[in-house]
C-alpha cells in the first residue's frame, strides 16, 4: 500500500461588506444627504410653492413686465430661512426626536452629525438670507 498524503490549504476569510470601510465617496454622499434631511426639503418645497403663487399674484399687473429676477431672489432667500428654521428646529428637539421612533432616524438624533457642527450651519443660513432678501 502506497501512503497517500492529504494536503489540507487553509486561506483566511475575505473581508465582507461589513468589514470594508466605506469609500470617500460613499461618505460625503451620506454627509451631504444628512444635511439635505436636516433642511427638511419636503416642507420647503410646499413654502416655495406658496411663495411663488404670492409673489405671481402681487406682481401680475406690473406694466414693465415680470420681475424674474426679484421672484429668484425671493425664492431663494426665502428657501434659505426656512431651511435653517427647519435645521434649529431638528437641533432644538434632538434628544426628544431620539426617544420617538418616527424621528429617531433623524440625522442628529441619530447622531450621524454633531449638533455643534450643525448649529453652524443654521448660523450660516440665517445672515445669507438677510443679505439676498435684503
Amino acid at each position: 500500500m502506497a501512503s497517500e498524503s492529504i494536503l489540507i490549504i487553509i486561506t483566511p476569510p475575505s473581508a465582507t461588506a461589513a468589514d470594508a470601510q466605506p469609500t470617500f465617496a460613499v461618505r460625503a454622499y451620506a454627509m451631504v444627504s444628512d444635511y439635505w434631511a436636516l433642511t427638511k426639503p419636503e416642507v420647503n418645497f410646499l413654502i416655495a410653492m406658496a411663495t411663488f403663487t404670492g409673489f405671481s399674484l402681487g406682481h401680475a399687473t406690473e406694466p414693465q413686465g415680470f420681475p424674474f429676477s426679484l421672484l429668484i431672489h425671493t425664492l431663494l432667500g426665502t428657501l434659505l430661512v426656512a431651511s435653517g428654521t427647519g435645521t434649529l428646529n431638528q437641533y432644538i428637539e434632538r434628544r426628544f426626536d431620539a426617544q420617538m421612533r418616527r424621528t429617531a432616524r433623524r440625522p442628529l438624533a441619530a447622531g450621524r452629525l454633531k449638533a455643534d457642527v450643525v448649529l453652524g450651519s443654521v448660523w450660516r443660513c440665517r445672515p445669507s438670507a438677510a443679505f439676498i432678501l435684503r
